[in-house]
């Protein structure tokens, strides 16, 4: 069992908080890295994403394109208000190391991303 994921429990207690866990935001992250190399389609994100960032999203597919599957070394997450999260992480992809960062807010009952930014 893989102790940074959350057991069934936590995941049904948190299913009603609306600010994402931890381990949602690493896999979001994971998610956003593999549209960004072209190895997911950007629709599978549209729900959790503004309009904005989907649009920056779409336009980035295939950045981080290399000869192997992107993977999230190190993630940083930063919480400026009880309503949003800012995360930045380093993505492995093939022969080079990417910068991603992005801000998820909570709106009504759900978060979504509000802003993304790659380098």
């Amino acid at each position: 069992m893989d102790p940074t994921r959350p057991s069934p429990a936590a995941r049904r207690d948190r299913a009603h908080a609306p600010v994402p866990s931890p381990w949602e935001l690493q896999r979001f992250i994971q998610a956003v890295a593999e549209v960004l190399a072209n190895q997911r389609r950007p629709q599978q994100l549209r729900a959790r994403m503004d309009a904005l960032a989907y649009h920056r999203l779409s336009r980035a597919v295939g950045y981080y394109r290399g000869p192997t599957r992107p993977r999230t070394r190190t993630a940083r997450i930063y919480r400026p208000t009880s309503q949003s999260v800012e995360v930045c992480a380093v993505v492995h992809c093939g022969h080079r190391f990417r910068a991603l960062a992005l801000r998820v807010e909570v709106h009504g009952d759900q978060w979504r991303c509000t802003r993304l930014q790659t380098a």
